[in-house]
């Protein structure tokens, strides 16, 4: 940063230098700052695409989503097919839950630009939020054929097989998508809880842990790590995970899950007074 503005106190015509600061700023979660450089770099350069999806990313951040979505319909307004836009529109509108809007936007995206996997992806979502599985299958399959590495693509099929209670499946579904991207922890989030219930614990912990090493500050990872720790025996695991989630997140009705592994790890330990502490805890944040 110091760097930068250094630059941009010598060279002030430097448009990369604004649009970089705005990208730190971004990554320091300083989203007024960053949008401040965002804006400063299209009033210099209108065109800017990445640009205007960066100030779009800080105003979601800020939960200014409306904004967000008129920067894009203004920038598209002079650029109407441009496929990048198209698709950052579409997938913000998908995450506001406007999901009738988001399938247009999907729809125009492959108009533009026919080969968009994430697209077909993202018409998928919409169908199976709209409860229309062979919708949603079919348009995952397109996303498939024209990359056989689409991502999300194959987590949104587990979910469809999930839905159709076809475990094993949904399984295979899961495993193929942390094969193409082991950073996926929502995948392997959903792959540990359901292999927690169909019983194969060694699994379950396995890629909960997989999870939290990718999300560390996520806690609902550690409370079902912690919870699946529990039902492996291993105590000390188990309460080590429930109380760093607890830290994490004390209030949500996740939380009550840690103070249940808690409350069954100090009974097994001959700790009754503490396990009744944890039980009451859990019981009045289901309330």
């Amino acid at each position: 940063i110091p760097l930068l503005e250094t630059v941009l106190r010598e060279a002030p015509e430097v448009i990369d230098a604004y649009y970089t600061l705005g990208n730190c700023y971004l990554k320091k979660k300083e989203f007024a700052k960053a949008a401040e450089y965002y804006r400063a770099t299209l009033a210099k350069r209108p065109d800017h695409d990445y640009a205007m999806i960066g100030l779009a990313d800080t105003l979601v951040a800020l939960g200014r989503v409306d904004e967000a979505i008129a920067g894009y319909e203004h920038f598209l307004k002079s650029d109407p097919a441009n496929a990048q836009i198209l698709y950052r529109l579409a997938q913000v509108q998908l995450d506001a839950g406007q999901d009738d809007a988001a399938a247009a936007s999907f729809r125009k995206t492959l108009d533009a630009e026919p080969k968009t996997a994430r697209a077909e992806v993202g018409l998928g979502v919409v169908a199976f939020h709209k409860k229309n599985a062979d919708a949603a299958k079919a348009a995952l399959a397109r996303a498939l054929a024209i990359d056989a590495k689409a991502r999300w693509a194959r987590y949104n099929l587990a979910l469809i097989a999930e839905s159709e209670h076809d475990a094993a499946r949904a399984v295979a579904e899961y495993r193929a998508e942390i094969e193409a991207y082991p950073d996926a922890h929502k995948a392997l989030f959903n792959l540990g809880r359901l292999l927690g219930k169909t019983g194969d614990l060694a699994g379950a912990v396995d890629a909960l842990r997989r999870c939290v090493d990718h999300q560390p500050e996520w806690p609902i990872g550690r409370f079902y790590l912690a919870q699946a720790l529990l039902q492996s025996g291993e105590l000390d695991g188990a309460k080590s995970e429930a109380l760093r989630a607890l830290e994490l997140d004390a209030r949500s009705t996740y939380a009550s899950l840690g103070h249940f592994v808690l409350a069954d790890v100090y009974n097994r330990q001959g700790r009754e007074r503490d396990a009744v502490v944890e039980l009451h805890k859990g019981q009045a944040l289901e309330k």
